[in-house]
């Protein structure tokens, strides 16, 4: 078979044709050796700066030192390739850099300055191959002045404290941070920025916060040193709670105006406090408007912090001012007549002593503003009488009136009754003398 014939084929004097396939190899290494081609080849090594002590020594920087640090050197050496072999086991030797001692010494204002990349290779190696080029060959260096400002810190908050808890003014150590560097990045600093992650706290707390330098559109900005990294960071919380602010008026308008309104701009303001202090605090109290003898709307501004009382603050934000408007308008007046059977009597007299009311329909002006004027029927008024410590006779007794908020009485029509105590005579009388 095919098969067979092919294996005493391969099997035939096996001895010596493995014996011709490790000379042969043997002889193409001798080869190899002896021959050693001449190759090219590229090597990538990090660039060094050196001698950066010089430029920071005339008090300036390099603007561009982020862009230029640790950048990227291709190297194209020529050699043999046996050489080159050993070169690439000891690419790690291989040294790019520039020398800052070497390059002029610069006015600082942002020119450019070019400086040399030198490479070298390893010391045992280099009668074996040589540089041919690099990429790039020489670096250019933005040199500025080296110059300091003083900014203050902003506090960046994320989170917020539980409900009905409040965080209260932060305090930062320090508050300000010294931004040192080029000119041009330095000027490109807007904020310094610590931010602070808060989940749901309820109480007082410290945090360590990092800050970062940002441009005007909120980039970071990089090539600043800053005098701290770290700063730290109170932030007090406080319970807050929702409070009406409780206002009046005082006085009487000018005789045809009438008190239209009150109003107060906030009605309700937060505070901030300790649980046992808020808990006692239902309202805040404000003076009273005065309004006599107004014919015009009259206003009065207030300051909250004045009456919220000690261990109490309102919460960040809220302002402090609190107006309180009373709105004076004329008068409209309306004859309205009280119905017999919305009065009611009290009648306290001594033993032996009644009195006699001849109820009837009353009626009297009152006057408010035209809105509860129209809107006032003769059902909404009722009064009441007391009769007591009085002895027989007649008598004349004004009405104590009742009527809708808003309403009032015209000062001149107070309603009166007419009452009549006399003895009573249903009583029998006091029988003085002795019975037998």
């Amino acid at each position: 078979m095919p098969m067979n014939k092919f294996k005493q084929i391969l099997m035939k004097d096996f001895g010596w044709k493995l014996l011709s396939l490790v000379i042969a190899i043997c002889l193409w290494f001798i080869v190899i050796n002896i021959e050693d081609p001449v190759e090219t080849r590229n090597f990538s090594v990090t660039l060094e700066i050196r001698n950066d002590s010089v430029v920071t020594d005339r008090g300036q920087t390099i603007s561009n030192y982020d862009q230029i640090y640790g950048k990227k050197i291709s190297i194209r050496v020529r050699g043999q390739r046996i050489a080159l072999d050993r070169l690439y086991q000891n690419r790690g030797d291989i040294q790019a850099y520039i020398d800052l001692s070497t390059i002029e010494e610069s006015p600082g204002y942002g020119e450019a300055i070019t400086a040399m990349v030198i490479v070298k290779l390893p010391s045992t190696l280099s009668d074996s191959y040589e540089i041919e080029g690099k990429t790039p060959g020489t670096i250019n260096l933005i040199i500025e002045n080296r110059v300091t400002a003083e900014k203050t810190i902003v506090l960046d908050i994320q989170g917020n404290a539980e409900t009905n808890y409040t965080l209260t003014e932060p305090e930062l150590t320090p508050q300000t941070v010294t931004v040192s560097g080029s000119q041009t990045t330095v000027d490109s600093v807007d904020t310094v920025k610590a931010s602070v992650i808060l989940e749901s706290i309820k109480e007082d707390s410290h945090y360590t916060a990092t800050l970062v330098a940002y441009d005007v559109n909120g980039v970071k900005v990089n090539g600043v040193t800053l005098s701290t990294k770290t700063i730290d960071v109170y932030i007090p919380v406080k319970m807050s709670k929702k409070v009406k602010i409780d206002y009046k008026s005082t006085g009487t308008p000018e005789a045809g105006y009438v008190l239209g309104g009150l109003t107060c701009n906030p009605e309700y303001v937060y505070v901030l406090g300790d649980e046992k202090v808020l808990k006692n605090i239902d309202k805040i109290e404000l003076p009273p408007i005065n309004i006599d003898g107004k014919q015009t709307d009259t206003n009065m501004a207030f300051s909250i912090k004045n009456y919220i009382g000690d261990g109490v603050k309102l919460k960040n934000g809220t302002s402090d001012k609190a107006v309180v408007t009373a709105n004076i308008v004329k008068e409209s007046t309306k004859t309205v007549t009280l119905k017999a059977d919305n009065i009611s009597f009290k009648i306290e007299l001594a033993d032996g002593l009644v009195a006699e009311v001849a109820p009837a329909d009353i009626s009297f002006d009152v006057r408010g503003t035209k809105d509860l004027i129209d809107a006032l029927t003769n059902e909404q008024v009722s009064a009441s009488l007391t009769v007591t410590n009085v002895g027989a006779g007649q008598y004349t007794m004004p009405l104590e009136v009742i009527l809708p908020d808003g309403i009032n009485l015209v000062d001149s029509d107070i309603p009166v009754v007419s009452v009549k105590v006399t003895a009573d005579e249903t009583q029998a009388p006091a029988n003085d003398e002795p019975q037998n």
